[in-house]
């Protein structure tokens, strides 16, 4: 039973789960196809201020990704607790990838990031 049976009906639920399939797939096709016809400037190395652009576009599409999967979580639990935990992990993930990743600044010295 999700969170949303509670509130919603069947017909309700039904409608908000093939919503949140049709955005994920949305972001997947947009993701793929902003990752081909822009992969070029991400070489190894390359810190030209269109790579370092890029490289926050794709950040930055991850974490939106992450967080719609977590949303679509919410259709199929109705454990409050799970739903909490799973949002706090993806939340950490997201931090620490933008702490050792994001091109602007270095908090964090790593010898080779793209290993």
């Amino acid at each position: 039973m999700s969170l949303f049976s509670r509130i919603l009906s069947p017909q309700a639920l039904l409608k908000e789960k093939i919503k949140d399939y049709r955005n994920v797939v949305a972001v997947q096709a947009t993701m793929v196809v902003s990752g081909l016809m822009l992969s070029g400037y991400l070489v190894p190395g390359n810190t030209t201020a269109a790579s370092k652009a890029v490289t926050v576009v794709m950040s930055g599409f991850a974490a939106f990704y992450a967080f719609m999967l977590w949303d679509m979580l919410r259709n199929f639990t109705d454990r409050l607790w799970m739903i909490r935990l799973i949002f706090m992990i993806i939340s950490a993930v997201v931090v620490m990838g933008l702490i050792t990743e994001f091109p602007y600044y270095r908090l964090v010295e790593v010898p080779d990031r793209r290993l």
